[in-house]
């Protein structure tokens, strides 16, 4: 769910676009995280870190 910001910020002084997505964050804490707990655990520790 790619939201497009540009204009949201009056000191985004770019000619680009200013398109992020804070819940692909929230949903990669939800369901990779606890795998890469598991599976991976130097990998979560430099993540937190």
């Amino acid at each position: 769910m790619p939201r497009d910001r540009t204009g949201d910020n009056p000191r985004w002084n770019s000619g680009q676009p200013h398109i992020d997505d804070h819940f692909c964050v929230w949903d990669t804490w939800r369901t990779k995280y606890p795998l890469m707990t598991l599976l991976e655990q130097s990998f979560v520790s430099k993540t937190i870190n």
